[in-house]
């Protein structure tokens, strides 16, 4: 078994510290800077359609996790 180890995710300008496997970091990287892109993206296009610059971080997120729930659905379906 292999020896866990210690990295800090950034998130949307935030650190998370992570115990993982050595093999899986490079995937943990990928997909902490896939949050971030696509929260950056909805957060902008919100901006943009309610001509606002007030958004609430925990709705971007909370939209975004919608977006990887209804993708994984799509691909979990085909």
């Amino acid at each position: 078994m292999e020896e866990k180890f210690k990295i800090n995710l950034k998130i949307a300008g935030r650190a998370f510290p992570v115990s993982i496997d050595r093999n899986e970091e490079e995937l943990y990287r990928k997909a902490a800077k896939l949050v971030g892109t696509v929260s950056d993206d909805y957060s902008r296009n919100f901006r943009e359609i309610y001509k606002t610059d007030f958004l609430e971080p925990e709705d971007i997120f909370r939209i975004t996790a919608f977006h990887f729930a209804l993708e994984f659905m799509r691909l979990k379906s085909s």
